[in-house]
């Protein structure tokens, strides 16, 4: 061991008293410093304009968009810097000719290169001090910096070091010039760096460059979340070039050629297969350091998985001629399989399948505009030569058509499959992310297990339909596939009852009354009581014109409607358009969904609405929750106008017009038996859920329909979906410090930081020339 330090003092001071690593590290502090307080300068302006700040560790340290946080940017710079570190630390002693010294001197070759790799990583070591400067000024100026998350990122960084260097030594005892020493250098990482992108088409080939591809190995411990799949990579890559340079120096040894190809051999062979067994999914172990454990799934989505007993395939059906084929094309499954890795963290035997077929119509005019004279098989021909697809494994129409994937339009799209038979489609989406997220992959799993929430819709009677696209209808809020907050996307199913072909499906799990146009006669009222009676949950919404046709409902359950109409007259707005505050309690008692609602003041519209009486509902043993209400002034009950744009409404209290708050929406709930709590949801609006008010968009007014929709199906399924995955808020939300503080801080850093550097190495160099 005192021969290895030896060896490692002398290379310290060689590289100390030599200008490039002074000079490199120079660079190194002024860019680390540099983007940390441009970052840290545009975020605090911010903050004193007047805007809300929010994980401001992320953005200031961690953010690897376009490198634009501090340790992805020098993460990045590494490969440059370590090469001129590492070129001449054994073409140095080639060259000069000392390395015949060595080898004549009792020192083992392991000897000589553990103490030059020991002398870079305590060299490695000087770079992560720079990193933590400003680190310590973040956790002065910061509220509730993530520490543990930094110092993640420091390690993926070290490890970095640790990797290039390696390689670097060994690729400097393959000549006496460092020049050529540093280039290979670049070179081999540059390699190690593109190798995952060759052959992902192949899929033997794909498994075995993706596990030697070093892009990406660090990314995670720089978000915060340390995998030993990761930690295993470059504790393999730094032993594998270490024990090639030890092979390497042996060969001025061993003349024996086949003798030294044996120990290369050996030596990757060992490499690749550890590499291997470590990547399996069984082999992989995680640890989340972030204060939010930002990358680990929600406890609900961690509960479904383990309730999931036996094997889950996820097959991805990838279309050919749609839009959205790039994703699942094969040099894309590697990264498409990565975004399933929360899950397979804890359910290692998920399965992934792809299938590639082609099939009409499609969401893709675009690729008919670049064919316009072929066949679609034609079309899907050309396509698989592009992404290197035999078309002998492209399944036609006939073959995928009892798939259900004509159903789902075509798209790209995947159909998760349990043992047991169970079946559900994830799908993607028309918006900015497209790709499912944790709540509908969650949804999906939990659907697969326990089933979908049963939805009957009543629709015999002129009701707002659900599977039809009409501005009144209800078909975006529930059966619209692409868009992703639609209930069928969060774990529910819809399907049509008609009263008068027998007595309501007692497997419902909720029943649907949307605003029937024409009575429901006597026989079918009695069903649905008989529903109720039973302990089914009930949704109701109604129109003031129509409230005769659900009366019975409102009787049976202790409810009534007011007469008259709601307006509330304003410049912007028509009078009829009531402005809903969400009560104040409502989001703990009922749903959790209520709170994106409460957070942003957003407010739930409804269109020519009345006000809900209840006080009869508590003597029929319901728990009364009112869960809208108007606002306390501006708003009454017109009795007497009903054309709005040719008499604006006026308040006359002498006809019973009453000014006040009024409630919209009701929540009743009670204990039925040895069931669960029946629940039912009556609202004095049809209009606030229609196709037309969910699309709505209006000036200066914040709404979200879409989630009081969502949170009242959350509730009547007894909280089963959609799936919970709110994650709690980022602590470090504020600053410490003043700005004019920071331009003092800014001065220390940018400027006389590395100035100190420089004098230090002066320092150094006139020491050493008055020896």
């Amino acid at each position: 061991m005192k021969t290895i330090l030896d060896i490692t003092r002398t290379e310290l001071k060689t590289l100390f008293y030599s200008p490039i690593a002074w000079l490199i590290l120079f660079i190194f502090v002024i860019q680390a410093n540099i983007t940390f307080s441009d970052v840290f300068e545009w975020l605090l302006k911010f903050k004193e304009a007047g805007r809300s700040m929010s994980d401001i560790t992320t953005s200031i340290f961690s953010n690897q968009q376009g490198d634009q946080g501090v340790l992805p940017k020098m993460k990045s710079n590494l490969y440059l810097y370590v090469p001129l570190l590492t070129m001449g630390l054994m073409s140095r002693e080639i060259s000069s000719g000392s390395i015949k010294l060595l080898f004549s001197s009792p020192v083992s070759s392991f000897q000589i290169v553990l103490g030059k790799y020991l002398a870079m990583l305590l060299y490695g070591l000087v770079f992560l001090v720079a990193l933590c400067v400003p680190i310590i000024f973040g956790a002065y100026g910061i509220k509730d910096l993530d520490v543990p998350y930094l110092l993640s990122g420091l390690l993926g960084i070290y490890l970095l070091i640790g990797a290039y260097s390696s390689i670097g030594l060994f690729m400097s005892s393959l000549t006496s010039y460092q020049v050529v020493a540093a280039f290979s250098t670049l070179a081999l990482l540059g390699a190690l760096n593109y190798v995952g992108n060759i052959g992902q088409d192949i899929e033997f080939v794909r498994e075995l460059t993706y596990w030697l591809s070093m892009s990406g190995r660090s990314e995670a411990m720089i978000s915060g979340l340390i995998i030993s799949e990761d930690l295993v990579y470059f504790l393999v890559i730094i032993a594998l070039f270490l024990c090639f340079t030890v092979v390497r120096l042996e060969a001025g040894r061993i003349r024996n050629r086949l003798q030294n190809f044996g120990r290369y051999f050996s030596t990757v062979l060992a490499g690749v297969l550890l590499l291997f067994i470590f990547s399996r999914p069984a082999f992989k172990f995680y640890k989340d350091v972030t204060a939010t454990e930002r990358n680990t799934l929600r406890k609900s989505s961690q509960n479904i998985l383990k309730n999931i007993e036996g094997k889950v395939t996820i097959t991805t059906y990838v279309n050919l001629l749609d839009y959205y084929a790039f994703f699942g094309v094969p040099a894309q499954v590697k990264k498409d399989m990565k975004r399933f890795e929360m899950y397979t963290r804890f359910k290692p035997d998920l399965q992934f399948k792809y299938v590639y077929y082609w099939d009409t119509p499609t969401n893709n005019p675009y690729i008919y505009q670049n064919y316009p004279d072929n066949s679609d098989e034609e079309i899907a021909k050309k396509v698989a030569s592009i992404y290197n697809i035999g078309f002998d494994k492209v399944l036609n129409p006939e073959q995928v058509k009892n798939v259900g994937l004509k159903d789902e339009g075509n798209v790209f799209v995947r159909l998760l499959q349990h043992e047991n038979g169970n079946k559900i489609f994830l799908r993607i989406f028309k918006d900015m992310e497209v790709l499912p997220d944790e709540k509908e992959i969650s949804a999906a799993l939990k659907c697969l297990q326990t089933g979908s929430i049963k939805v009957g819709v009543i629709n015999t009677h002129g009701e707002r339909e659900v599977f039809k696209t009409g501005d009144s209808d209800y078909s975006t809020a529930t059966v619209l596939k692409t868009n992703r907050g639609s209930l069928i996307n969060n774990g529910f199913t819809f399907e049509n009852v008609n009263l008068s072909e027998g007595e309501i499906d007692p497997d419902l799990d909720i029943l649907m009354i949307a605003d029937p146009r024409h009575a429901i006669n006597e026989m079918e009222q009695h069903k649905i009581i008989r529903y109720i009676d039973k302990g089914g949950n009930l949704f109701v919404s109604t129109e003031p014109r129509r409230r005769e046709n659900v009366s019975f409902l409102a009787n049976k359950l202790g409810l009534s409607f007011r007469e008259g109409i709601l307006v509330e007259p304003d410049d912007s707005f028509a009078p009829d358009l009531i402005v809903n505050n969400l009560i104040p309690g409502v989001p703990e008692k009922i749903s959790f969904l209520f709170e994106a609602i409460s957070e942003q003041n957003a407010k739930v519209t409804m269109l020519e609405g009345m006000g809900l009486e209840y006080a009869s509902a508590g003597e029929g043993d319901y728990d009364v929750e009112p869960l809208l209400q108007t606002k306390w002034r501006g708003c009454w009950n017109e009795l007497e106008s009903t054309d709005f744009e040719t008499a604006p409404p006026v308040l006359n209290p002498d006809v019973g017009e009453v000014e006040q708050p009024y409630e919209m929406a009701i929540a009743l709930s009670k204990t039925f038996g040895s069931r669960e709590d029946q629940r039912i949801v009556v609202l004095g609006d049809a209009d606030c859920f229609s196709n037309n008010e969910m699309m709505m968009k209006r000036e200066a007014l914040i709404t979200n329909n879409s989630a009081f929709l969502s949170g009242i199906f959350e509730w009547l399924s007894n909280g089963q979906v959609p799936v919970d995955v709110r994650k709690p808020p980022f602590p470090d939300n504020g600053f410490k410090i003043s700005f004019s503080l920071f331009k003092i801080w800014k001065i220390v850093m940018v400027w006389l930081l590395p100035l100190g550097i420089g004098v230090t190495y002066l320092f150094v160099w006139f020491k050493r020339r008055s020896i």
